[in-house]
């Protein structure tokens, strides 16, 4: 089943044929469909090659360049997770080099997406004055929006804290 929203192509396929190597497919041949449904524009089958090559959770080699091929498909399509995948790919420098301005302004995207988790992200940043200016005001307004990921209002006044 296809679903057409505002141009974007997503399967709700793609989510049941990779979780069907739970139930004994085989992973490559569930990849190797992946991929074909990916190339011809899936939404949800390009952000979970992003995430199989990112964090494999089969017998996937890990592979940063292509996870970052397929997150940046999926993020141009609107899908809210990939931006944050690839906020974090930058921001913590897995075989990229470190790039906050990339990881601020991915973690931003995503966050008007409404993911809670790059709020929390990016309240961290405040926090500690990667790409932007130290601000407590804002770390703590931006890990408030995230508070209910990840514990992170009380990792913000550990922080403060300690300064």
């Amino acid at each position: 089943m296809l679903i057409v929203s505002s141009g974007v192509v997503a399967s709700k396929k793609a989510h049941e044929l990779y979780d069907s190597i739970y139930g004994g497919k085989s992973a490559p041949d569930v990849i190797n469909t992946l991929h074909k449904m990916a190339e011809s524009g899936d939404i949800d089958a390009q952000s979970l090659l992003g995430w199989e090559y990112y964090q494999p959770r089969y017998d996937t080699k890990p592979d940063v360049q292509e996870a970052i091929k397929w997150f940046e498909l999926a993020a141009k399509q609107g899908d809210r997770e990939a931006p944050l995948a690839l906020g974090s790919i930058y921001y913590d420098g897995e075989q990229v080099r470190v790039d906050y301005a990339k990881a601020y302004a991915l973690f931003n995207q995503a966050a008007q997406q409404g993911m809670n988790l790059a709020w929390s992200r990016l309240g961290m940043m405040y926090a500690n004055g990667q790409y932007v200016e130290v601000d407590c005001k804002k770390a703590k307004e931006y890990l408030d929006k995230g508070v209910h990921i990840y514990g992170a209002r009380k990792t913000f006044w550990l922080l403060v804290e300690k300064t």
